[in-house]
């Protein structure tokens, strides 16, 4: 019996913390999700592959030379993927997830199946979407594909 104490006792001290306790744990901010009304979308947006965000329907229409609908407040989205040799490709903004300071923004990038009929003229495919109730300063925006890979688009945020 007295051995089985000391096993205890042995047990209950390995399980301790050594050195400073850890801090009390603080409960993190939980994701939230963000609603996203698509406004716009085309086969032909600026040539270059990339992510415009905005204040207002207005500062996107002027940096991204395509129409941007007033959707009311909300940050403006533009997605654009750039040269595709083909039609049929489309973007499409899925959903937007708050997580701290991170926004991570989900997008539907389809291309044309094989045997698929198409317009074989250049095309640059885009979307515009308001992202609801978030304001850009101080939030990293991260953009992901359907299958969640992080997309290497540059990101530029428009005054």
């Amino acid at each position: 019996m007295r051995a089985g104490l000391i096993l205890l006792l042995f047990l209950a001290a390995g399980c301790a913390p050594a050195g400073e306790p850890d801090p009390p744990e603080t409960p993190g901010e939980e994701a939230r999700t963000l609603t996203v009304e698509n406004i716009a979308s085309g086969p032909y947006g600026p040539q270059e592959r990339g992510i415009m965000l905005a204040p207002d329907a207005g500062s996107l229409a002027r940096a991204a030379g395509v129409e941007v609908p007033d959707a009311g407040e909300g940050v403006y989205a533009g997605a654009f993927w750039g040269e595709r040799r083909t039609g049929g490709h489309t973007v499409r903004f899925e959903s937007a997830i708050l997580e701290g300071n991170e926004v991570t923004v989900r997008l539907s990038l389809r291309a044309p199946g094989p045997g698929d009929i198409v317009t074989q003229a250049l095309t640059h495919p885009y979307a515009v979407a308001v992202i609801r109730d978030v304001e850009p300063s101080g939030l990293r925006f991260r953009f992901v594909d359907q299958a969640g890979r992080e997309l290497d688009w540059p990101v530029r945020t428009v005054p």
